[in-house]
């Protein structure tokens, strides 16, 4: 309510503002944030609105730093919405940001980030070959830097695939593994959400007991 009534229009003054001024950078990252704040509202559409907006303002700024985060968050947020033609945007968006960290180098943190987001995308559409493709890229990167975190992502989301795919004991595998890392590095949340992919893979296993008791 307060988001509504008080932050949005303060920012949707700010926006008239920029533009008076001419101010395409400053108007492209107040819509940016004006897309944060639909999101929080729930207003799927009017986020990626701004969001693709906020991205054609900035752009032309060749400031890359502020045109990644746009980037990355309208892509997550496409995903999010779901569909073939979001799915699809979202993908060729990651791709994108993807070409940019390739630029700095492998071993740029965000890419197996970005290579697990590709993979996900590629779930949803059940593309299960490409999905497996790039989350291995990410698993090999994560592994690489040895970063716990990016492991049990790529992890658990090759778990799904494989749960998917009727590779029941690989996706036990895969899901074991993601909740010994979350619970290594005592990730909380990771470890809850991955006890659930476990608890599915039990159950697909015939390992009912061990399954339901991960609820316990």
């Amino acid at each position: 309510y307060s988001y509504r009534d008080e932050l949005l229009p303060r920012f949707m003054l700010a926006i008239a503002a920029a533009r008076r001024l001419a101010d395409s950078k400053a108007e492209g990252e107040l819509e940016w944030r004006r897309g944060v704040i639909e999101l929080g509202l729930g207003n799927l559409d009017a986020c990626i609105a701004a969001y693709e907006r906020g991205l054609a303002l900035v752009t032309p700024s060749n400031d890359q730093r502020m045109i990644t985060h746009i980037q990355s968050d309208l892509a997550a947020t496409y995903l999010f919405r779901g569909g073939r033609d979001s799915l699809l945007r979202g993908i060729a968006l990651y791709q994108q940001i993807l070409a940019t960290y390739d630029e700095l180098g492998p071993e740029t943190n965000p890419v197996s980030i970005c290579l697990n987001n590709i993979g996900n995308g590629y779930l949803l559409l059940k593309d299960y070959a490409q999905a497996e493709h790039y989350c291995q890229q990410a698993l090999v990167i994560a592994e690489e830097r040895q970063d716990p975190m990016d492991q049990c992502r790529a992890l658990a989301t090759l778990g799904e695939i494989y749960a998917q795919t009727h590779a029941y004991e690989r996706s036990l595998q895969a899901n074991q593994c993601a909740l010994d890392l979350a619970r290594e590095v005592g990730h909380a949340q990771a470890e809850a959400v991955v006890s659930g992919y476990l608890a599915k893979s039990l159950v697909l296993c015939g390992q009912d007991t061990r399954g339901f008791a991960l609820f316990e």
